[in-house]
Formats: C-alpha cells, structure tokens, sequence
C-alpha cells in the first residue's frame, strides 16, 4: 500500500487474509499493489471503508449533536404522526364495519317486529270480530226472546 507521494504505507508478504486499519493523513490517491506467485488464478477480494473526517484529531462535542438530536426528535414526531394515522384509520375502518352490521342487524329487527306486529294485529282482529259475533249472537238471541214476551 502506498501513499499519495509514492512512500510505503504498509507491506503484507504471503498473506492468505488480512485485516489492516489506517487513518488517512495527506490527500490524495492510493496505491494498493497485489503480487500473485501461485502458479494457480487466484481471486481477490478486498473491501474498503472510507469515513470523511475534517480534522483527524478533532473529537465530536456536544454542539455537532444537538443539530443530530434536534433532526431525531422531528423524525421521532413525524413517525409517531404517521402511526396515529394509521391506528385512526384503522379504527375508522373498523367502527365502519361495526356499524354495517349493525345497520343490517337493525334492519333486520325492525322487518321481524313489523312482521310480528303485523301478525298481532291480524290475529287480535280476528279475535275481536269472533268475540263480537258471538256477543251479538247471544244479544240477538236475548233480544228475540225478549221481544216475544
């Protein structure tokens, strides 16, 4: 590994795996150099991580975090916003369907009592008009009898 300059950053000699951690310190390109002495086609496979630091031997305060904390909170309200939405929604759908069935239920009960009611009243009719025949059968009787006397 070399630096941007051409000075030797670190060597690895016959290394099947390697860690290696370095803090970039010059701007600039780097250099990574791989030597295959196998008589075999090797395949490698390296992975690098770049963090961007303005000044290396600057360490965070609180004052870089409050703009972080601040930004959190506002996510932290809007998500709690969303979720209340989705429960109020929720709950709408559901007293929705609550009150569907319903609905249908009080339909239901307002036919079966007219039905019944309907019903009632016929038979209560029926019931007076025989009662009346028969008292005006018995009147009618009453007064045949009195009027031969």
């Amino acid at each position: 590994m070399k630096g941007p300059s051409g000075e030797q950053i670190h060597d690895f000699c016959d290394k099947v795996s390697e860690k290696y951690e370095f803090v970039v310190r010059k701007k600039g390109v780097y250099q990574f150099c791989f030597t295959n002495m196998s008589p075999y086609h090797e395949t490698i496979d390296f992975d690098i991580y770049v963090g961007h630091f303005i000044h290396y031997d600057q360490h965070a305060k609180d004052e870089h975090f409050s703009p972080l904390l601040e930004q959190i909170s506002k996510l932290e309200e809007a998500l709690h916003n969303i979720q209340f939405e989705h429960w109020l929604e929720a709950q709408t759908n559901r007293r929705a369907i609550v009150n569907d069935h319903m609905s249908k239920r009080a339909i239901q009960k307002a036919v079966i009592e007219s039905h019944s009611l309907s019903w009632l009243q016929a038979s209560f009719k029926s019931f007076i008009s025989s009662t009346c025949l028969i008292e005006n059968k018995d009147h009618s009787e009453f007064n045949k009898s009195y009027v031969g006397i």
